[in-house]
């Protein structure tokens, strides 16, 4: 799902040139309108301080909703997408939330009402959105010690050649099996078969020895990683 974070709307400026007389004939009625602008607010209290402005609202607890007024004249729009994160539910013992034992449920913002949703086989949800509020909620019979949310790592990657090339997609720190589990979408290339690790469906060593890389070692860039058929 794309979410709308923002709508830029602006007056859509004209393409016709004008000739003199029409350009002096627009410039006399603007004045004129300016005048009678002037004399209401002096009567009313009333002034517009920028009349090409368009205000745009989001729709409470919708997403993807916003409204306008349409004014008198034409208006171009740009729509400003927000940006996607994910979640990350680690387990710290082995009452998972992905067997069962707790639920998550995501709600809008602004809204009084969430949704339930399923975590994937890692146990990461995505997309979110900021201003969003995740809910957790332990099973009956169960009851949550404590909960840790800390700041996720930046997604890196780098190209690995020989025989054909692959990128691996990996937070720092991550070792070869938890990079090709945490991130399935990114790393469809990468498997794990009897402990040998594999791009595009070629094996991967490391170093000028060549030597067979464990899918339990930290992920190093500098490592001098070769994919090879043997």
């Amino acid at each position: 799902m794309i979410k709308l974070k923002n709508f830029l709307i602006k007056r859509e400026q004209s393409q016709t040139r004008l000739s003199f007389a029409e350009c002096e004939k627009s410039r006399l009625i603007a004045k004129l309108s300016l005048t009678l602008v002037a004399l209401l607010s002096m009567t009313t209290g009333a002034w517009a301080q920028n009349s090409d402005e368009v205000t745009v609202t989001p729709v409470t607890g919708q997403t993807n909703k916003w409204t306008f007024t349409m004014p008198a004249f034409n208006v171009e729009l740009t729509p400003i997408y927000a940006p996607e994160f994910t979640a990350a539910f680690k387990a710290g013992n082995d009452l998972t939330i992905q067997s069962g034992k707790a639920t998550v449920t995501v709600t809008e913002s602004g809204a009084t009402t969430g949704t339930q949703v399923t975590l994937d086989e890692n146990g990461n949800y995505k997309p979110l959105y900021e201003g969003q509020t995740i809910t957790m909620t332990a099973a009956a019979g169960y009851k949550f010690r404590k909960v840790e949310v800390k700041k996720g790592g930046a997604l890196l990657s780098f190209e690995i050649g020989g025989h054909v090339t692959a990128t691996i997609y990996y937070v720092e720190g991550e070792t070869w099996e938890q990079a090709i589990q945490n991130h399935p979408e990114e790393n469809s290339a990468w498997k794990i078969n009897q402990g040998y690790i594999s791009g595009n469906g070629v094996n991967l060593f490391a170093g000028d020895n060549f030597v067979i890389v464990n899918p339990n070692s930290t992920i190093d860039p500098n490592a001098g990683y070769h994919l090879l058929w043997t």
